[in-house]
Parts: structure tokens; sequence; C-alpha cells
């Protein structure tokens, strides 16, 4: 073959190529497309608590937790100037990520807390909670809640984030003058004068003269009246008696944001021991969920299961005054809230099991605060919210 007629095909030849490894190199590049094309899973967060209410005079640490799954890092921050340390990222190992910022001494936190999870890929998910936490010395702070809500029986009232997620599904309100039936049995496992829950340690009876309702509010007093009741089929003389009210075999429920308003018996501290909480028929099996009860170091909050209890106190003065005490009871978790702020939660031995509700004053030496008779617990709604 003569060169001049060669070339040609060597050209031909070339062009051929060029334009066969376009085409491989143009489906390569599609076929990486499709390869990277599938969604990132969005991360997914459950929960952000702020704890505590109140720090020391001279300041202190802030907790801020949350729960999520499917990121890998979480960016926590507030719109509070008070707060030092905040925006911060950190690290979202074991389902859960925390910081811990700085509140100067003399300052009120008050503002939106917010946590927003990153995942690979550039997926994110954004929670935020209102808070406020205080110092002691913070101005209109000092001893008391650092959010407190109305001082009458009715105040601010429902489950944090938004209202499109939750459903009432439970309305314990103590209007009209008389209880409802329907809803409460009053007394301790019985009719009439009935005994404690714990014969061993509580000092009263319970008589139905002792619960009362007054202008859509419940008043338990607890008075020193010596009485007979019964416990199994043990017969007890009590030196006190007492009022409670339960749902057992007219409502139960399992997990849910439960909101309570009450005035606990005291001045400046609690006095007696005034008890709100829930509990399964098979205790410690089914769990007790113990929103509110007057400890001797203060207002307590516990979760009881079959290894134990976990929980804590809030710090503050919740004696003599209305005050909001609520707990969000979801699988593997249960958060605190009083007056609207998180005080606390718990991630461990968290049953599944329905509880009932029970509102009671009770009497004794070993837990409680000061006996302080007569003196009158009261209460004006229990409510409960689900997903």
């Amino acid at each position: 073959m003569s060169p001049r007629l060669a070339r040609p095909s060597l050209a031909a030849a070339l062009l051929v190529c060029a334009l066969g490894c376009l085409a491989l190199a143009a489906a390569s590049s599609s076929r990486a497309a499709r390869t990277r094309s599938p969604s990132v899973p969005q991360p997914s967060i459950t929960s952000l608590t702020v704890s505590p209410a109140i720090l020391p005079a001279s300041g202190g640490l802030v907790k801020l937790v949350t729960r999520v799954s499917g990121a890998r890092t979480c960016l926590f921050t507030t719109t509070s100037p008070a707060v030092l340390g905040l925006p911060l990222s950190a690290p979202c190992r074991g389902g859960h990520a925390s910081a811990r910022p700085t509140i100067v001494s003399g300052l009120a936190a008050s503002g939106t807390f917010c946590v927003t999870a990153n995942a690979p890929g550039a997926a994110t998910a954004r929670r935020c909670v209102s808070a406020a936490v205080s110092t002691d010395g913070a101005t209109g702070q000092s001893g008391t809640s650092a959010s407190t809500s109305a001082s009458g029986p009715t105040g601010p009232s429902g489950p944090p984030g938004s209202a499109r997620s939750w459903h009432q599904i439970f309305d314990g309100g103590f209007a009209g003058g008389v209880l409802n039936t329907s809803q409460w049995s009053v007394g301790w496992d019985g009719h009439g004068i009935t005994g404690p829950v714990d014969p061993v340690k509580e000092l009263e009876c319970y008589d139905p003269s002792h619960v009362s309702l007054s202008g859509g509010v419940l008043g338990l007093l607890v008075t020193a009246t010596p009485e007979t009741c019964r416990s199994g089929s043990s017969s007890l003389q009590e030196g006190y008696a007492s009022g409670m009210i339960n749902t057992q075999g007219k409502f139960n429920f399992t997990y849910g944001y439960v909101e309570v308003r009450a005035w606990l018996p005291g001045t400046t501290s609690i006095a007696d021991w005034p008890q709100i909480w829930a509990v399964g028929r098979n205790w410690p099996a089914g769990g007790e969920l113990d929103l509110i009860e007057g400890l001797r170091d203060g207002a307590c909050f516990h979760f009881h299961n079959p290894a134990g209890a976990e929980g804590g106190c809030a710090p503050g003065d919740y004696a003599g005054g209305w005050h909001t005490f609520a707990a969000d009871w979801e699988p593997g978790i249960v958060t605190w809230y009083y007056d609207g702020v998180a005080v606390g939660s718990v991630t461990s031995g968290v049953t599944s099991s329905p509880m009932f509700l029970l509102v009671n004053l009770a009497v004794d030496h070993t837990y409680g605060g000061p006996i302080a008779t007569p003196a009158t617990m009261k209460v004006s709604y229990v409510r409960i919210w689900q997903h």
C-alpha cells in the first residue's frame, strides 16, 4: 500500500478510537453517577435536654444532652449571650452527644438552645428547646426555679416541640365540684378508709373525707387524726389521716408526656411526703415513674425498675406555690420537666409495661420532709399526651 493511501486510513482509525474512548468514558461516568446516587440517610434527633435549672452563685457548667441516630457530629447553639462556649461541635457516639458550656456568676441564661445533627453527605436534622438556667445570684431568680410559670392553678401546658406531633389521651381535671369516678378512685387498693402504700414506713390511713374539690382544684388534706385501716389482711392503727386518688382499673398508659399542675405543702421547704407518680401493676417489674415526690432532699424525680431507681432532685424551692411537673416517658429514655425546664433524664432500666396514675399526700419519718399538719396538697389537672 502506498504511503499516500495509508495516512488517511491511520487518521480514520485514530478518529474511531477517540470516539470510542469518549463513549466509554461517558458510560463509565454514568455508571459512577448511578453508584453515587442513593439518597443519604437522614439523621434523627429524639430529644434535647438542658440542665440543671439553677447553678451556684459562682456560676458553673450547664449540660446539654441530645439523643440522636444516624449522625456523625452535633452542633450545639443558643440565642442566650450569657452562655459561654457555644456554638460547639461534638461527636455523636452511642446514640447521644453532649456539651457543657459555662454560665458566669450572677447571670441568667434564658433563650433557645438548639442542636443540629450532621451526617456524611450533608444530611442534617435540627431540634430546639426553650430553657432558662440561672445562678443563685441572678436578679429575680435567687432560690427559686429557673423558669417559674404562672402563679395560679392554670398555667402554660403541653409537651415540648411541635403540637402537631402530639395528641392528648387523658385530661384529669377537677371542675364541677365532684370527682370524676370514671377516671379516678379514692384511696389505695380498696374502698372506704384504706391503708398506706408502704405500711412499714408510712404513718397514715387514706380517708375519703380528706379528698375535696373546690373551684376546679383537688385538695388532699393531712391531719393528725388517729385512724384504723387495713393493709392486706392486717389491721393498722395510724396516727394520721390523709387523701389519695388513683386511676387503677380505670386508666393506664404506656409512654407519653405526663403533666401535673400542683401546689405542694410547706413554706421554705416541702412538708410531709407529697407524691405524684405512675406505677405498673406488677412492681417493680412493671416500673414506677415518679414525676415529683417531696423528699428531704427537695423536689425529686425517679424511675424505678427491678435493678433499683435512677433520677435526682431539682434545685430550688417548690413549696407553697403553683408549679408544673412533667415527665416525657419514651422508649429507652425518660426526661423530667419542672415549670417547662428539663431538670434530668434517665436512659437505662426504662420499662414498657402499662402504668396507672396516683396522687397522694403521705407522712413518714424516713423519706419525706418534716411533718406538718394540717396541710393540703392541691392539684388543678393531670394530663397526658402521646405521639
